[in-house]
């Protein structure tokens, strides 16, 4: 069982965070992203852990949530192959191009960790990881708890998911 002190998280609306910002809701961990549609920026929630993993959650009305507290940010660690190149499936943890930008994979697009669209991720010759989570980090760079938050292991070649909480 993960123990995390229940200062690192706060309540608030899923609008009013940032664009990169992990919200929970529903027991699903999402990214608050924008995308965009039709030529428009839409505000949008990108689910990256549980059964829905890739899902687009297009915001309506706002809704609470729960965030991290200030001064707490998320690393994303893998576990296991960086395959490629090749197709992700959805919700895979996806390097750029250049290397140097990591995304997650929705459904043709590629949605970067600061929530905005990534034009530097390959569509069919990717490097990519299947086994992924997020870890807590503090200010100062180190862990919060001993256990990732959660942790994504996507199945083969058909793109299956299953999350652990």
């Amino acid at each position: 069982m993960m123990l995390i002190r229940a200062s690192a998280f706060a309540v608030g609306k899923d609008f009013d965070q940032p664009l990169g910002a992990l919200i929970q809701s529903g027991g699903t961990w999402f990214v608050r992203a924008q995308i965009k549609d039709r030529g428009e920026s839409i505000d949008v929630a990108i689910a990256i852990s549980g059964d829905n993993l890739g899902d687009v959650i297009y915001f309506g009305n706002p809704s609470s949530c729960v965030h991290l507290a200030q001064g707490l940010g998320v690393e994303y660690r893998i576990a296991g192959a960086i395959e490629g190149p090749g197709t992700p499936p959805a919700g895979a943890l996806v390097w750029s191009v250049d290397g140097k930008e990591q995304a997650f994979a929705v459904n043709g697009t590629y949605v970067t960790q600061a929530g905005t669209e990534s034009k530097s991720c390959s569509k069919d010759r990717a490097f990519y990881a299947r086994n992924w989570g997020a870890w807590l980090v503090g200010e100062d760079g180190k862990d919060v708890g001993d256990e990732a938050l959660f942790f994504n292991k996507i199945a083969g070649a058909q793109g299956v998911t299953t999350a652990a909480k």
